[in-house]
């Protein structure tokens, strides 16, 4: 999502959260997402998800100026696919729903 690139600040993380998922979807690698430790937060608290098209969806609450100091721009994205947009489908209406 925002291009770093230090191993040890990234998180590979489940997109329907391991607590949720069954047994397949625990080990399936759509059911994944690798994030910066700040923007895998975000993503975990509801703060962010992604469009089907993968475009940054950022919770209205966060107002511009914490958007800019998490560095978080209209223009950011990831690459979506179907196996992955059936999980990002379930996090979005989580999104929806807790803010």
């Amino acid at each position: 999502l925002c291009g770093l690139d230090v191993r040890e600040l990234l998180v590979a993380s489940h997109i329907l959260p391991w607590a949720l998922s069954d047994a397949s979807q625990k080990d399936d690698p759509d059911n994944g997402l690798v994030l910066c430790v700040m923007h895998d937060g975000l993503f975990d608290k509801g703060f962010i998800s992604f469009a089907s098209d993968g475009r940054l969806l950022v919770n209205q609450h966060l107002g511009e100026e914490n958007r800019r100091l998490m560095g978080l721009r209209e223009d950011m994205s990831i690459r979506n696919w179907p196996g992955r947009e059936n999980y990002m489908g379930h996090h979005r209406f989580r999104f929806d729903e807790a803010h």
